[in-house]
Formats: structure tokens, sequence, C-alpha cells
């Protein structure tokens, strides 16, 4: 038989378009959404953002912290167990902000329903923002975290709290990291992982930290505690709680000039009713 004639050859595969990264990346990094009594109660709550709303949408990623469950199908409520109707939350997204942190001491305010409600809002609405971190998809699974993608930048986002209200409340449903040594070592383990999985340009840690309410200054533990977290991968800590503005500290190389990490110790409220005859011994 005669030969067979030679196989044409394979087209070139087409090359992947070159993603092109910007020179920069604008983070905005608010405080705690809070839902007291004089908050809720106004008609409009697009008027609480309207200041800042130019500010906030300009930025590629403007984060804030969501301090209450969403939960519809309940009331809103304030102090001590707090939970806020969708409309809230979603006024700032309007806003501009995109990325929140559902991880801190009021997330079980609202028990089992209050987390499980909260995580399906915000699966619902994430077409209308980019990434949110802090509750975990099913009991006892792995804690959540975020990938975000924007102008050729990767960001690894994970959103952590040290304490609940309601400590042996549901816990095993949430991004929980009890100030305890152990605790400690096996979050810095799982953000090692976390990193070598995940190659990126920054990764963003939220930490609703376990410290006392209303002080202004941080304690030389907590600076090593977030130095060790700097050492296991993660870029920038935005941490909250006190609900009073903090100090930050920028670590960087001194040879080449470069800032290379940042921590915020706290960054107050950013929307809420406690500075109207504020009683720092009674937060109620």
């Amino acid at each position: 038989p005669a030969p067979l004639p030679d196989a044409p050859p394979l087209p070139e595969p087409a090359p992947e378009p070159e993603i092109v990264q910007d020179e920069s990346l604008t983070l905005l990094f608010a405080g705690d959404i809070m839902a007291h009594t004089p908050n809720y109660n106004m008609q409009d709550y697009r008027k609480i953002w309207e200041a800042v709303t130019p500010l906030v949408s300009s930025c590629d990623l403007s984060f804030a912290n969501i301090e209450s469950p969403v939960v519809n199908g309940r009331p809103f409520s304030g102090y001590p167990d707090f939970n806020m109707q969708n409309t809230y939350p979603e006024a700032a997204i309007a806003a501009g902000f995109n990325v929140f942190s559902t991880a801190n001491n009021h997330s079980n305010d609202q028990g089992l329903e209050g987390i499980l409600e909260t995580r399906a809002w915000a699966a619902a609405v994430q077409e209308k923002y980019r990434a949110s971190s802090g509750i975990r998809d099913e009991k006892g699974g792995a804690f959540t975290y975020q990938v975000i993608r924007k102008d050729g930048w990767t960001i690894l986002f994970c959103a952590v709290t040290e304490l609940l209200n309601r400590p042996f409340s549901f816990t095993d449903y949430l991004n929980y990291v009890p100030s305890k040594e152990e605790a400690r070592a096996e979050f810095k383990a799982f953000v090692q992982k976390l990193r070598a999985e995940h190659p990126c340009d920054l990764f963003v840690l939220s930490v609703h930290s376990d410290e006392a309410e209303y002080i202004a200054d941080f304690s030389d533990a907590r600076e090593r505690h977030y130095r060790s977290l700097l050492d296991a991968g993660i870029d920038i800590i935005w941490a909250n709680h006190p609900h009073v503005v903090r100090d930050w500290q920028i670590y960087g190389q001194k040879d080449a000039q470069r800032r290379v990490k940042l921590v915020m110790y706290g960054n107050g409220n950013t929307i809420s009713a406690q500075r109207t005859k504020p009683q720092f011994a009674s937060p109620a």
C-alpha cells in the first residue's frame, strides 16, 4: 500500500491574553458598621453615606466590618443583641463598599439562624460587590477566604474574630480564633498554607481583636502577635473592635526604601450612635 501522507501540523495554541497589572491599587479601610436605634430608625439609609460616597466609590477596594447579623425575618435590634435587615448594609454597598468582614463578637447574636441568614444574604448580593469572609461554608468546615482579582492584582482576603459575646454558641460556623496559644499557632499554620496555595500580591487579614473597648493604646503582646502573623505571610492586618481609632504601623525594607507591611490596630466606628452621650463604662 502507498504510504500515508504526513499529517498536517497542529495549529499553534492561541496565546493566553496578557493581564496587564495597573501600577497602583487603591484600598480604603473603614471600621465598624454599627446599627444602633438612631441609625436604623432613619428613613433613608443612603443619607448615612452621602458625604463619603465619592471617596469610597473612587477606591478599587473599600473594606468595612458589618457588626451584626443580617436577618430580614427579625426586627432591627441594637445592643446587646444586634440585628440588621438587608436595606441597611446594602446602602453601604451602594456607596461603594465592596469587601466585608462578617466575623466579629456579634456574629452569633441571633443564634444559628442569624449566622445562616447572614451567609445567605452575603452570597445573594455578592454580584453587587466583590467579597466577604467570616462565616464558614459548613459546620466545622475550613475557614472561608476570598481570592479577589482586580486590574491584574491578586488579593487574598480572610476575616476572623478572636471573641464572641456567646463563646459557646455555634462557634464552629464562624472564622473563630480564640486568643489562646494553641489556636493562634494553628491559625498561623493555616495562613502559611493558604499563602503557599494562593500566590498573591497582597494578603489582607481582618482581625476582630480580643481587647478592651474604648482604649486607644495597644499592648506590646498585641504588637508581637501581629508581627508573628506578618511573618507567617500576611501583608495587611486590618483590626477592629475597640470602637476608637488607633495608631497604625508600617514596616519596610530600609535599604530598598520600600514599605511592605501595614498594621491598623483599630479604625473606630464608621457609623454608629455611640457619639451621643457616650458612657464608656456602660456600652449600652
